[in-house]
């Protein structure tokens, strides 16, 4: 496997590789698969779904085996070094037995050796860094990655796809949460309030998804925190809000503005579809964040074996585009997400950002103008 992006101009040709549309693809399905499915309905786990599901509550219980330790820095706590590096000690074999699951491999022209090597690079690099002890959307979408080319080598088919976003998804978000709350992971890249979430991106995406098919919560859900409470066990997206509400202090629409932005549009498939067009742009899009991403055989670079190594169509710049040499690069943009309007969530951060600098000055004017009409304080009497 390689590692291909380490320019903003091999970042332009990412967009025009395999890996691309059958990440993008696969993303969007999993979208659709859920739509109006709550993550308390009823759904066929299979075989290697299971396999995912005991791994990742196996990966859970190094939390109480690996607890933090007592150290000054507040953020990045060393104890994650170990779990990582147990998870790298595993990965190989737990890749391994999930090929076994459905003898998957051989259909698709790879040894099991060299099939297990790239779901074990992926899943490696989906639970944040140990040097930098962060996490973020990159790592986020490592997992998506692992997922992806699991199906891609036959792991998993289409008819897993609720399980994989209503079970494993879900307990790898779970597991995140315990991870980022037990050894505090800086979040890595983070945008502040400028971006979605300092963590993660996709779980309000199928989140909206979910949420789409259905009237009784709406997505000014967000602000009302018994609805919060009562909804977080079936919907993903009010889970993911209700974990930044715990996490973080303030008024909502100070620390995480584009959220409470995004809770006036009038449709979730409105936001679903602005949240994959931001995931395009904000993920997929951000060199920081998609140059750890490697390739190989399940998730190619070109079309050159061993997942393009050098293999671009033409040297000193991108080939054509896989719209127009591609017919599966179409896929991106059909189905729920990819034919409704692309003003369907308008990237208005700017000014929601201004309009809360504005209430912050008016605020304090006001504090100024009261202090300032305040009788003043006479003092001591003379002698």
């Amino acid at each position: 496997m390689r590692k291909h992006i380490h320019s903003q101009a091999r970042l332009k040709e990412f967009k025009t590789t395999p890996a691309y549309t059958y990440l993008l693809e696969f993303i969007q399905g999993l979208a659709e698969a859920v739509a109006g499915k709550s993550l308390t309905d009823e759904c066929a786990v299979s075989a290697p779904v299971q396999c995912v599901l005991d791994d990742l509550e196996q990966m859970k219980m190094w939390v109480a085996e690996l607890p933090p330790i007592q150290q000054a820095m507040r953020y990045g706590n060393k104890a994650f070094i170990g779990w990582h590096r147990r998870l790298c000690e595993l990965s190989k074999a737990m890749a391994t037995k999930l090929l076994g699951t459905r003898n998957a491999a051989a259909d698709a022209g790879l040894s099991v050796e060299q099939a297990s090597l790239e779901l074990a690079a992926y899943l490696e690099d989906s639970f944040g860094n140990a040097t930098r002890i962060d996490y973020g959307t990159g790592h986020e979408l490592a997992f998506a990655a692992f997922l992806c080319a699991a199906e891609r080598v036959g792991v998993f088919t289409a008819d897993d796809r609720p399980a994989l976003v209503l079970r494993v998804f879900q307990k790898y978000l779970e597991l995140m949460r315990l991870l980022q709350s037990t050894y505090y992971l800086e979040p890595a890249g983070s945008h502040g309030v400028w971006g979605l979430d300092d963590y993660q991106h996709l779980c309000f995406f199928f989140g909206a998804a979910q949420l789409s098919q259905q009237r009784e919560v709406a997505p000014s859900a967000v602000h009302d925190a018994e609805l919060l409470e009562e909804g977080h066990a079936q919907w993903m997206y009010l889970a993911a809000v209700r974990f930044i509400m715990q996490v973080k202090k303030g008024p909502f629409r100070e620390h995480s503005p584009y959220l409470s932005d995004i809770s006036g549009v009038d449709s979730w498939l409105k936001i679903g579809v602005g949240l994959l067009r931001m995931y395009e742009v904000e993920v997929l899009g951000k060199l920081p964040v998609v140059q750890h991403l490697a390739f190989g055989r399940l998730l190619p670079w070109g079309d050159a074996p061993g997942g393009g190594e050098g293999a671009s169509a033409a040297p000193g710049g991108p080939g054509p585009s896989l719209a127009d040499t591609d017919p599966t690069h179409d896929a991106i943009r059909r189905g729920s997400y990819g034919t409704a309007p692309q003003s369907g969530l308008p990237d208005n951060r700017l000014a929601v950002l201004a309009r809360i600098q504005a209430e912050k000055k008016a605020a304090a004017a006001a504090a100024a103008a009261a202090a300032a009409a305040a009788p003043a304080d006479a003092g001591p009497p003379s002698a």
